[in-house]
């Protein structure tokens, strides 16, 4: 029973291993997809079994460089730094932070509309 995923865009910095303990910074842009979840449910109301608990589910979907700190890595490269980063504990709560701080806002915005919508009514 999880919800439709919905799709989000970050900005980072990967830091990236090189030979000889050398070390990259490239930025990249990043666009992935996120299911949330949903909790178990026990029963439902009318007493019917319930359904287990689905994690959230990330997925890639784009990976662009934007700064490549110097290197001049491949898609594949690219798309891999992104793919390892949204699965490392870091990516996934930036990814998550992201998509909460977008429901937020668009809970802000039907708020305001709501009460724009009130204050029409009460003139």
């Amino acid at each position: 029973m999880s919800h439709k995923p919905h799709t989000y865009t970050i900005d980072t910095e990967i830091e990236v291993y090189l030979h000889r303990d050398r070390v990259a910074y490239p930025s990249i842009c990043i666009t992935f997809s996120l299911s949330p979840g949903s909790p178990a449910v026990m029963y439902q109301r009318n007493g019917d079994p319930g359904w287990p608990a689905e994690s959230a589910e990330i997925e890639l979907i784009s990976a662009t460089l934007i700064d490549g700190g110097g290197m001049d890595p491949t898609q594949i490269q690219i798309d891999n730094w992104a793919e390892i980063y949204l699965h490392s504990d870091n990516g996934f709560a930036h990814a998550m932070t992201t998509a909460e701080d977008w429901l937020n806002n668009e809970r802000d915005q039907a708020d305001e509309h709501r009460a724009e919508m009130r204050r029409e009514d009460n003139q």
